[in-house]
């Protein structure tokens, strides 16, 4: 398995369970430049098939829209890490997804890309939180589902210390 930098944490946890599993894994932690020239098809300094490695973990980071179905073309519908040969099935159903325009339908069409990609071993999304919130009980915060940090819609209650009358900050 290959992993880059920022990544070596989580490379550490899975080529310890996969060592678990029973398979001997070995973890490679790159700089940027050396994981890009490995796994980027247009830096290849050989063929696809004949690379080092079996695994190669990345991160990517969640955007506004459909992030799965980003996910699923940057990384197996003609993207730049378009690893996946073979995909008729999962292109038909990307086509469907792009398609649908109610939220539940292609909901359900992308959970019918993810069993496939799971049956054909295609893709892994493993989640791993970016991004921690600790807050005072006396404060509401809303967090966001795209992990940004956005206090538009954050506010105190009445128990907040700095709200509370006369009772001082000590």
């Amino acid at each position: 398995m290959i992993a880059p930098q920022n990544l070596q944490a989580q490379a550490t946890v899975i080529g310890r369970m996969l060592d678990q599993s029973g398979f001997r894994a070995t973890v490679e932690i790159l700089d940027s430049t050396a994981y890009s020239k490995r796994t980027l098809l247009s830096h290849l300094d050989q063929p696809a098939d004949k690379q080092s490695w079996d695994i190669a973990l990345t991160a990517s980071f969640q955007a506004l829209g459909s992030p799965l179905l980003d996910l699923y073309q940057w990384y197996a519908i003609d993207g730049p890490d378009d690893w996946v040969a073979e995909r008729p099935e999962l292109r038909r159903l990307y086509e469907q997804a792009l398609a649908t325009i109610d939220p539940g339908k292609q909901e359900d069409v992308l959970r019918q890309m993810d069993r496939h990609s799971h049956e054909q071993a295609y893709l892994l999304f493993l989640y791993n939180p970016i991004r921690l919130y600790a807050v005072n009980r006396a404060v509401r915060l809303v967090p966001y589902a795209t992990t940004w940090t956005r206090l538009a819609d954050t506010s105190l209650t009445d128990q907040h210390w700095s709200l509370r009358k006369g009772d001082s900050k000590k």
